[in-house]
């Protein structure tokens, strides 16, 4: 049966379904490897190191120790010295509700300061560069 139904096709005719079947397959394939190639480029890539807020204050290359700046959300000026006052740590401004501050402190002296006396979270103002 299989035969004849072979027979009736035009000259041609079946060596053309097989190219495409094969160009389809070739395609394919090609994706495949595209995506599997670039998934193993994002998952091998390296892995940035967890921040360790032992050693977040910044050195100098002189090993001096530099003031480490904090950032902490408040809606005035007043309100932010205010803060600065009850962590111990000096203000340094005020803008559009984020204060900056500078400490000699550890961060994790400032985050127990806070613990305690039940003040608004500061963090490390971190300034990211893309070059």
């Amino acid at each position: 049966m299989i035969a004849c139904h072979l027979q009736t096709r035009k000259k041609g005719e079946y060596a053309e379904g097989v190219k495409k079947k094969k160009m389809v397959m070739i395609i394919t394939g090609a994706i495949v490897v595209v995506v599997i190639g670039i998934s193993a480029i994002v998952l091998l890539r390296p892995v940035e190191k967890e921040m360790n807020l032992e050693n977040l204050s910044m050195v100098d290359e002189q090993k001096t120790e530099v003031m480490l700046e904090l950032v902490g959300l408040v809606k005035t000026e007043e309100e932010a010295k205010e803060l600065a006052e009850a962590y111990g740590i000096e203000y340094k401004n005020c803008s559009y509700g984020i204060a900056e501050f500078t400490t000699d402190k550890s961060y994790e002296e400032i985050v127990e300061i806070g613990k305690q006396k039940g003040l608004k979270e500061l963090s490390v103002n971190m300034e990211m560069k893309t070059y």
